[in-house]
């Protein structure tokens, strides 16, 4: 048995090519194993600069303007991935990875469009739910403001994903004093999240990164240390 890391990283992109290019150099130069992306740019139903020979990406169900609201990008081509189609839908991306001998986690990326109610979004989830293991990341946009993300405010939108939190029973991988995940010209807020569930101690290194991608928001980054197991081969 030995340890085995993944480094992961989620960002919305802001439906930039600029960021397309930085997040795959970034990636590329940092050893990112999967990214979740939100609002990633595409062309012609594909993520420019990101889905190559290189990667293997899945993309949620094409949006109403042509576009993706969410996908997930693995770089590391030793990791086990199983696309959850039957859980993807035009606003969240479900997929299972592992390294070999690994027991597998389901990772989701998700996107609350702004112009849709979020009980919506806490409704679209909860089904989704029931066919996730009891080891989980979500990387979710959920725009909507509440102290348990450290932000200073709370609206009816945060209170509805703290309902959801609970009721799924997840933890908030977010930490204080990180800074902000959105900043821009509309202000500063925390409305990106980190959400996990079956993998307490884990999920390591936490952090926002303002610089590294043109983004109005904050590329989060953590690690996910776990045991792999060799199945052990026998013979008749």
């Amino acid at each position: 048995m030995s340890d085995r890391t993944l480094n992961v990283v989620q960002i919305n992109m802001a439906r930039s090519m600029a960021v397309s290019v930085e997040l795959k150099s970034y990636c590329t130069l940092n050893d990112i194993d999967i990214a979740l992306v939100q609002e990633p740019y595409t062309r012609n139903g594909r993520l420019t600069d990101l889905e190559d020979g290189n990667t293997r990406v899945i993309r949620a169900h094409t949006n109403e303007q042509h576009g993706v609201w969410a996908a997930i990008i693995v770089f590391n081509s030793n990791l086990d991935i199983i696309g959850r189609d039957n859980l993807t839908t035009a606003h969240t991306v479900v997929l299972s990875a592992a390294y070999p001998g690994q027991i597998p986690i389901d990772f989701v990326s998700s996107y609350f469009q702004f112009r849709k109610d979020t009980a919506y979004f806490v409704h679209e989830l909860n089904p989704i739910n029931q066919s996730l293991s009891n080891r989980t990341i979500i990387g979710a946009y959920v725009n909507a403001f509440s102290p348990w993300w450290f932000d200073p405010r709370r609206n009816d939108k945060g209170r509805l994903v703290e309902q959801m939190i609970v009721s799924l029973k997840l933890e908030i991988e977010n930490r204080e004093n990180s800074g902000w995940s959105f900043h821009g010209a509309r202000g500063n807020s925390n409305v990106d999240l980190t959400l996990s569930r079956g993998l307490t101690g884990k999920i390591r290194n936490w952090s926002m990164d303002q610089t590294s991608t043109s983004s109005d928001h904050s590329m989060l980054n953590f690690s996910i240390t776990d045991r792999s197991t060799m199945v052990p081969l026998y013979s008749c």
